[in-house]
């Protein structure tokens, strides 16, 4: 496996796409995305592990391509000093994922001390018995805190409580709790932890920062809908209440050493108006629309998961040409220089493409 310009490419465009994918998704009402489209949550996690390996696999088809990738690729090509654009590059997009990755872990180690030694954090007997009907091993902890309820911990899950919490009816604590639960049940978690190492190994590709949100979104908004599943019409309103009411009181909230941890009940305040007009629209059955949102999707994603795989762009820029304007490559004529494991192709002491891998037609030139 080798990491090329066009692989680099090729995953900024999918995660560009699949940004305007779930864009696109967020438009859809009454939709609950994981449960309902498990197939296509499922290609989602495919195309995110394959952007976090950005190289060309044995079984990868290169397309050539004969517009923009040229130019791009010559530019990455243009020599600075002693090394080209290209390998600056790879060395700035290391070093800043290096930083970022460090910085994630250092905060992780933060966290986890944290739960260790503040005396504040107690665990609530009480609400620990709901959490026995989900699974045995979440814990609920308070903490004076005057943040965003929160769930963290993939292999020892906890949900965090502020103190405020308690004080609220007890039909709002079990929504709090209920909604963190399907985040738990939903493996959010684990998609968490590998968008937060994506946003870190692409840290320069804005479209990352969307995605992660977007996907945020998703499932913020698939728990709620999930706990309206179970209830009437008077539980979207008791529900959309208990979320305006948390949002007033977070208001104010200070940054503590939970604030970027897991998963909160508010991971952005300012998307409380979609949640609510989403709560407020929701009905149990969608039927026809429904299955048609899944076939499409399910398409899409096929597709996307399909392309990542095995498609990878190569710049090819040699013109059309007319047969009696053509010529023969041979060892006498040309030659393969290899860079950053790619190969060049010179004809007569000119450039004229870039490669991969040496097709079987330029095996027996020379390289250097």
């Amino acid at each position: 496996m080798i990491i090329s310009l066009g692989s680099i490419i090729f995953c900024f465009g999918i995660i560009l796409l699949l940004s305007i994918y779930l864009i696109l998704v967020m438009r859809a009402k009454n939709i609950i995305f994981i449960k309902e489209n498990k197939i296509v949550f499922i290609g989602i996690i495919f195309i995110l592990v394959r952007i976090l390996i950005p190289f060309n696999f044995p079984f990868t088809v290169t397309i050539p391509v004969t517009n923009v990738m040229p130019e791009i690729t010559d530019f990455f090509w243009i020599d600075i000093g002693k090394y080209n654009i290209y390998t600056y590059f790879l060395l700035i997009w290391a070093v800043g994922a290096e930083i970022k990755i460090v910085l994630l872990i250092m905060r992780q180690y933060k966290i986890y001390k944290a739960m260790g030694r503040i005396s504040e954090l107690q665990k609530n007997e009480e609400y620990t018995q709901l959490c026995d009907k989900v699974d045995k091993n979440i814990e609920i902890l308070v903490a004076p805190i005057n943040g965003s309820p929160r769930i963290l911990g993939i292999f020892h899950p906890r949900i965090i409580l502020p103190e405020y919490i308690l004080n609220l009816p007890e039909k709002y604590v079990d929504d709090v709790l209920r909604h963190e639960f399907q985040h738990y049940k939903n493996h959010d978690l684990w998609l968490v932890c590998l968008l937060r190492i994506l946003v870190c190994l692409y840290w320069w590709n804005p479209f990352i920062y969307i995605l992660q949100d977007k996907l945020m979104l998703i499932m913020e908004l698939d728990s709620d809908m999930m706990i309206l599943e179970e209830g009437d019409e008077e539980k979207k309103i008791d529900y959309a209440e208990c979320l305006v009411i948390i949002s007033k009181i977070i208001a104010s909230d200070e940054a503590n050493i939970f604030h970027e941890a897991g998963i909160a009940l508010f991971q952005k305040k300012s998307i409380l108006r979609l949640r609510i007009e989403r709560i407020i629209a929701f009905e149990k059955k969608s039927g026809h629309k429904s299955k048609i949102f899944k076939k499409i999707s399910s398409f899409l994603i096929a597709v996307f998961v399909f392309a990542s795989l095995i498609l990878v762009p190569e710049a090819y820029n040699i013109s059309g040409a007319e047969p009696e304007e053509t010529f023969d490559i041979t060892p006498e004529n040309a030659y393969l220089e290899e860079e950053n494991g790619e190969f060049k192709l010179y004809f007569d002491g000119e450039y004229l493409m870039t490669m991969e891998h040496i097709d079987e037609d330029f095996k027996d030139l020379p390289i250097y």
